[in-house]
């Protein structure tokens, strides 16, 4: 090869590689992802320009090929582009991380951009690579966007990581919790937990957010200093492309003024301790239900409820006891009501219960009555029961008013009503009510003015001794001598004195009273026992006991001779202190009497713990004495624990003679009753004192009673058994019989068996309840075989003897009889 030829060939070689060469370039150069530009530095124009930033500025090549950047508009500052082309130039390099260039539609997009100058042979070229940012810078400006508002919401925030560990917090968080950030990040939410939600509560909510991937809803917190507040939270969870947990996200919002408004617009319309609506939202609803009734004539019934006594559990058991038992009350009232009404509760131990839209006023007395037996069921506070009972009073729209304000005032004129009749009832209003509701008014007023012009006087009731027939205690029992109306007695104004609280310092003049008429009879050489009734209020007066020691020692008697007596409802509201009282007031040396007895609810364990000296027979069990088995049977038993447990017993409203004798013959201690003296003031019952037998002793000798309506039978028997040296006493008819066997100690009774109006095997019956001891035999001149064989069978006849008798075989069988007499009633 030619020397030519060879130039020729390396020339030809250096123009391929040479074109290999920029065949590659212009491949790397047109495939890269970041736009370039190359231009000439000493004349500023561009040389070249890969597809890429044509792309992305929307240029044809030819629109930026040879032009400056300044010129094509690229840069939107030309003289901040030419100060910039000036700096490259003079530091050979230049960068911006934010860049914004114009596109060819006005577009602005923000870029990268980082330039070098570098030698190409004999010439310096300006290497231009711009990065589109536009995305990132969006990214990151979204980011600041929600990183500042992270920081400033109102809500409190806070992030934590797949394990529940606090990640980051805003200030709302700090602000609300009490905590900084640096003490909570790392932490487990738990730190705030108040203690009031259970396991179930968290096991719940860590449910709904495996499932659900969020939870929502109300949580109790603490803040650092303790404090306890309601929040709304959300929490989400947050999960990767894969699904796994990656971080919580929770947002709280403080409930506690939203909490404060609700508790203060509940408080407007709600009761705070019961919960049940107050006066102000019942008449709302009353009004509402009346113009319903009026338009469709429909009926609305008002019930006004107020338990009785309550005063003593507030007073025996303290007020802490007292609201829990009024919240049982509440609850039990409004389960009982539920939509048929509107329970709510006025104020104290008052309820109005609202009952609307009935058609007819059937259901209000089933309605009232089941009230009264929820009131009435036990209720259990601690290791306390507790025994209450209610009085209802009831107006009904439109008979007893036509707005709420009416009737809700005759409603409480019926409760009046109601409580002076008597605990656990109810009274329906009607126009009687308001004058008796007006002269209760003008009562309590006039209780005011008898304490202090002096106005209430004493007067006394004797009680006999039944074993010598002689009086041996007198009960004080108070009464107003009012200067228009007289004398008043006490049924009047004692249960307005126990409403309006004036029965204490009643109940303390009448002590002072009596202890000073005990005085002036001790002086004189009597030996009385002054008998002084205890209100159940007074009975739980923490000043009794100070109270009643001050007037003994005042006045100067002998505590011996004083009897205190109380009711079996005001010992049995709570045991344990009444147990305690009774101790000191026997240390002090008074004695002891329950009043009343067996219309409470005491219990025989109780009972017996109790130190009492005495148990009076209430009056309803003797009224009916001697005429009903019931009664007798419970007298019987009344007296016969009595002396089982060591105690005396006295038996009130003794009215008649049979009375007395039974009670006498039963052995009941003492007797009290309009039959042996009415009460009296102290100068006539002075004129009795004297008196050493006011009931006649029981028979020395054998009595024997013949019932027999025909009088030669009669006659022939007692002249049968004169030379016997029984006392006879003949009766006609079977109520004549129980009448004499009242008056008498009747060892054995003769009845006839067919007599008017009672047969004698129903004689005997009643005989066999009232006298168990008494021998009883039947006469009968007829064959009724069946009759007397079962009343023979059931003990209720002892013998039969047919008419007409064998003299000699009738006389055997009575003495016989009152031998078995005899044995039965031996002490």
């Amino acid at each position: 090869m030619s020397p030519v030829d060879a130039v020729a060939a390396v020339e030809s070689a250096s123009v391929e590689a040479l074109r290999l060469a920029e065949t590659k370039y212009r491949r790397l150069f047109e495939a890269a992802c970041d736009g370039i530009l190359i231009v000439n530095a000493a004349s500023g124009l561009i040389e070249d320009v890969n597809g890429y930033l044509l792309g992305l500025l929307g240029y044809r090549r030819d629109e930026v090929v040879g032009k400056a950047l300044w010129d094509i508009g690229l840069a939107k500052d030309v003289a901040a582009s030419r100060q910039m082309f000036a700096q490259l130039l003079r530091d050979n390099y230049v960068r911006y991380a934010h860049l914004p260039l114009a596109a060819s539609d006005g577009r602005s997009i923000e870029v990268e951009f980082v330039s070098n100058v570098y030698e190409v042979g004999t010439a310096r070229v300006v290497q231009c690579n711009i990065r589109d940012i536009s995305e990132h810078a969006r990214a990151l400006r979204k980011l600041a966007l929600h990183a500042q508002v992270f920081d400033h919401s109102a809500e409190a925030m806070i992030i934590t990581d797949a394990a529940n560990n606090i990640v980051t917090a805003n200030r709302a968080f700090t602000v609300l919790t009490g905590y900084s950030l640096d003490e909570v990040i790392g932490s487990s939410p738990n730190i705030m937990k108040s203690g009031r939600h259970d396991a179930d509560f968290y096991r719940q909510m860590w449910a709904a957010l495996k499932n659900q991937g969020v939870w929502q809803g109300e949580i109790w917190n603490r803040r650092k200093n303790g404090e306890i507040f309601p929040e709304w939270t959300t929490i989400n969870v947050l999960r990767d492309a894969d699904g796994r947990i990656v971080s919580y996200f929770a947002v709280f919002s403080d409930l506690s003024q939203h909490k404060a408004q609700e508790e203060l617009l509940r408080l407007q319309h709600y009761d705070a301790l019961t919960g049940l609506p107050n006066r102000v939202l019942l008449e709302d609803r009353a009004t509402e239900a009346i113009a319903h009734a009026r338009h469709h004539e429909r009926y609305v019934a008002v019930l006004y409820a107020n338990l009785d006594h309550f005063r003593i559990v507030n007073e025996s058991l303290g007020h802490i006891t007292g609201d829990a038992a009024l919240r049982a009350i509440a609850r039990r009232f409004a389960d009982t009501v539920r939509s048929a009404g509107t329970v709510s509760r006025l104020s104290g131990d008052g309820f109005v219960i609202l009952l609307d839209d009935l058609n007819d006023t059937a259901p209000v007395a089933s309605m009232t009555s089941a009230l009264l037996k929820a009131a009435a069921s036990p209720i259990a506070i601690a290791d306390t029961e507790i025994l209450l009972s209610a009085c209802i009073g009831i107006a009904l729209y439109p008979n007893d008013g036509d707005d709420f304000a009416a009737l809700l005032k005759n409603a409480d004129a019926a409760l009046f009503e109601a409580r002076a009749t008597g605990r656990n009832t109810y009274s329906y209003f009607t126009q009687d009510l308001n004058l008796r509701a007006r002269h209760a008014l003008t009562m309590a007023a006039e209780l005011r003015k008898a304490m202090e012009q002096d106005w209430f006087v004493l007067h006394y009731q004797p009680q006999v001794d039944t074993s010598n027939g002689g009086i041996t205690a007198v009960e004080a029992l108070i009464r107003m001598q009012h200067p228009e109306r007289g004398l008043i007695l006490p049924a009047e104004f004692i249960a307005i004195a126990e409403e309006t609280g004036m029965i204490v310092p009643i109940g303390t003049w009448v002590m002072r009273e009596a202890c000073r008429q005990l005085k002036r009879w001790q002086q004189t050489g009597r030996k009385l026992i002054m008998a002084i009734n205890l209100s159940p209020l007074q009975f739980t007066d923490p000043q009794l006991l100070a109270s009643i020691q001050a007037v003994i020692a005042e006045e100067g008697v002998d505590p011996r001779a004083i009897e205190l007596e109380f009711t079996e409802g005001a010992m049995m509201h709570n045991v344990k202190a009444a147990l305690a009282m009774m101790t000191q007031l026997k240390n002090m040396g008074v004695r002891l009497t329950i009043d009343d007895f067996g219309t409470g609810h005491s219990s025989l364990n109780y009972l017996k713990k109790f130190p009492i000296d005495r148990i009076k027979i209430d009056q309803s069990f003797v009224a009916n004495l001697t005429t009903d088995p019931n009664d007798a049977s419970i007298v019987q038993a009344i007296v016969a624990m009595a002396r089982a447990l060591g105690v005396t017993t006295i038996a009130e409203g003794v009215e008649t003679e049979s009375q007395a004798g039974y009670l006498r013959n039963l052995h009941c201690d003492s007797l009290q009753g309009y039959y042996l003296a009415r009460p009296a003031p102290a100068v006539e019952i002075e004129a009795l004192l004297g008196n050493r037998q006011m009931v006649a002793p029981r028979a020395a000798a054998r009595t024997l009673l013949v019932v027999d309506d025909e009088e030669n039978v009669l006659h022939s028997i007692r002249r049968l058994l004169r030379s016997e040296g029984y006392r006879v006493i003949i009766a006609h008819s079977g109520a004549e019989a129980l009448d004499l066997m009242g008056k008498h100690d009747v060892g054995v009774i003769l009845s006839d068996q067919r007599m008017p109006g009672m047969t004698g095997t129903e004689l005997l019956q009643k005989v066999r309840k009232m006298y168990p001891a008494t021998v009883r035999i039947i006469l009968s001149g007829y064959s009724e075989a069946s009759t007397i064989t079962e009343a023979i069978n059931k003990g209720e006849i002892y013998k039969y003897v047919t008419k007409p008798w064998e003299n000699e075989e009738l006389i055997a069988l009575l003495r016989k009889a009152f031998v078995r007499y005899e044995e039965a009633t031996k002490p």
